[in-house]
């Protein structure tokens, strides 16, 4: 075993594991497995007997107490796997009317999230055998292991689908580097200083705000808001279906965007939505709902490595409850319909995610148990973590699951979802991915949230909306990105031509730079590949369109405060034309950057966009650079070439 911890006979819990076993918390993983065929009993237990679960030590082993009141593993001189193995002929739902399976099976994991608990006098798992659904649920206490933990032991024992011989495969990503690559290299040392204070300062305050989420900061509150007892209260359970096709999709749409970025953009997207539909015009915009994320602190394993826990000395491949807590706040927007842009959600979250992924914080929380449980005891550790559920809004978690269907005890799995018993959240989400496919099972306080079928439509909706966004994207990015530039755009780049269009458009309020430059970030028109395109000389000196990294809006919007003419400040036609007609014997655009320019002429009201004939775009792009929201109006629009 890897290390003290994981060696279970007669071994003292670990302080997570104390955790998970506290009264106030008493956390049980619900794990449903949905089968293709009946299941046969026989072969359940049958292959049990031979399994790698029943082989490690957690559980083979009772939880008992010493002299002192700490927890213990004890070896358990016999598994009867009888009271293990709980089954269930007929169907589950207590519905008045008929349901489907999948309906039937959430009911019944929605009641046994706030059931009394597993036993203490046998080993802390169970197997529900549901024979009307095809179904069995592992319940699985907390103090065994994490996510992590378990699913790399359940997959252990199951085969491919298509190749019995082989070991499903899990879409992690590398290992984690302990060598890093030195980036100080051709940097001053005040460069360096500036950035050592900055990451200390930034970890400070992440460090700082979880502390005082498990004191008294806690959020506003709102229809999704849980608090102290609300783990009391009966539950209902959804299930939000994805591709995961669909979220790869969506990841190429913002650079370096990753599936964690994509779900917490749909997550955001999804709750501005259903908290509208709850209480419309209620909530002020941009107000902040925390969430709570589970963040797995191990390297990124494959499944062999994963199964070779139960064996290895190495710390790297350590069993159990290996993980940290990290706040992650998202914030209500309104929509407005179509005019939205759904991949702002995206960015939004990525820059969060990204500023979390820098700090310490999960590994602080992670920390702070190992140290409190020893010398403030589990009732003290147990209070500051269940006050930090308390003042948040939600909870969140991500398994990888295999990237292949495979077979459990000869039986082909059609689906893998996981939940766990109640929190003082009102919601809790949990995903799992599976072949392909993606379920989060969303978890809710039923008198706090009585429509989580609904939710789970709009988190759905929410994905969709981003493909569909991203589709377009990826289809311009295919046309027009690093691509030779075409005859056409070739000959207005001639010197004899440089044919640059000039759009003039005028506004009826006073023009805000800081709105407009907003805009612009999360418009269609910066998404275009044109519009982020450098015009370069390729191997063979002809000109094409290369996709650059960033796009400065300092460079490319100009702002012109002052009069542009000596005319009458009424006269602002005239001025505006006059300032045309010089732009038209200009040197033209720079070269250095994308063909385009924005002018704000502040003393006018007016805007003039300078796009480059190269770009083959016309007016018509104009279009996708004040769609959203409507939040220019245009009271002129003439083009001036």
């Amino acid at each position: 075993m890897g290390s003290s911890d994981d060696d279970c006979a007669e071994q003292p819990l670990s302080p997570p594991g104390r955790l998970f076993l506290h009264p106030r918390w008493n956390l049980t993983i619900h794990c449903a497995i949905g089968f293709k065929n009946p299941i046969d009993i026989d072969a359940i237990k049958s292959r049990l007997k031979n399994s790698l679960l029943l082989s490690h030590p957690r559980f083979s082993s009772l939880v008992v107490r010493d002299s002192h009141g700490v927890e213990h593993w004890q070896k358990a001189t016999h598994i009867d796997l009888d009271r293990h193995i709980i089954i269930l002929p007929n169907p589950v739902s207590t519905a008045s009317q008929p349901v489907d399976h999948d309906t039937a099976v959430n009911d019944y994991l929605a009641d046994l999230s706030i059931s009394s608990g597993l036993s203490t006098d046998k080993p802390l798992w169970e197997l529900h055998l549901l024979m009307a659904h095809n179904c069995c649920v592992f319940r699985l206490h907390h103090a065994l292991g994490d996510g992590v933990s378990l699913m790399s032991l359940f997959l252990a024992d199951c085969r491919r689908a298509d190749d019995h011989e082989k070991f499903p495969t899990l879409a992690y990503g590398k290992k984690r580097d302990k060598k890093r690559v030195n980036s100080s290299s051709g940097k001053g040392w005040w460069v360096l200083l500036i950035g050592f204070l900055s990451m200390v300062c930034s970890n400070l305050v992440f460090v700082v705000e979880l502390v005082m989420r498990s004191l008294w900061v806690c959020d506003s509150k709102t229809e999704i808001s849980g608090g102290d007892g609300v783990e009391l209260w009966p539950r209902k359970l959804a299930t939000a279906r994805f591709r995961l096709q669909d979220m790869k999709l969506v990841k190429k749409a913002v650079p370096n965007a990753t599936i964690n970025d994509v779900l917490f953009g749909v997550l955001s997207s999804g709750l501005s939505r259903y908290l509208e539909h709850r209480t419309p015009n209620a909530l002020p915009e941009g107000l902040q709902i925390t969430g709570l994320a589970m963040v797995d602190l191990r390297e990124q394993l494959g499944l062999q490595e994963l199964s070779d826990m139960m064996k290895s000395n190495s710390p790297g491949l350590s069993w159990g409850n290996k993980f940290g807590m990290i706040l992650l706040p998202i914030y209500y927007h309104k929509t407005n319909g179509t005019d939205d842009d759904p991949l702002v959600y995206l960015k939004r979250a990525k820059v969060m995610i990204d500023r979390r992924k820098q700090s310490l914080q999960a590994h602080f929380s992670y920390k702070t148990i190992l140290s409190t449980m020893p010398y403030l005891g589990a009732k003290v550790t147990a209070w500051l973590n269940y006050k930090i559920l308390c003042n948040t809004s939600f909870s969140i978690s991500n398994i990888i699951g295999p990237e292949e269907e495979i077979t459990a005890a000869g039986n082909t799995v059609t689906y893998l979802r996981v939940n766990s018993t109640t929190l003082p959240h009102a919601l809790t989400m949990h995903m799992v991915s599976y072949a392909g496919r993606v379920d989060m099972q969303i978890l809710v306080a039923k008198d706090i949230i009585p429509d989580p079928a609904f939710l789970a439509k709009c988190f759905e909706e929410a994905l969709l909306d981003m493909k569909e966004a991203a589709s377009c994207i990826a289809t311009m990015t295919d046309k027009f990105s690093d691509e030779p530039i075409t005859p056409i755009g070739a000959f207005f780049l001639q010197p004899q031509m440089d044919q640059i269009i000039h759009c003039a458009m005028g506004f009826k309020n006073h023009i805000d730079i800081a709105a407009i430059k907003s805009h612009l970030k999360t418009s269609l028109l910066l998404s275009h590949p044109r519009f982020s395109s450098l015009m370069v000389r390729g191997p063979q000196g002809l000109k094409q369109w290369h996709r650059t990294s960033h796009v400065d809006l300092d460079h490319d919007v100009i702002v012109v405060h002052n009069p542009v003419t000596a005319a009458s400040n009424s006269d602002h036609e005239a001025a505006v034309n006059a300032y045309l007609a010089d732009l038209s014997t200009s040197s033209g655009l720079s070269s250095d950057k994308p063909l385009w320019e924005f002018h704000l002429l502040m003393a006018h009201n007016c805007g003039v966009f300078c796009i480059h004939h190269a770009l083959e775009m016309g007016l018509p792009a104009l279009g996708s650079a004040g769609k959203k929201r409507n939040r220019v109006m245009v009271k002129r629009a003439g083009g001036f070439c």
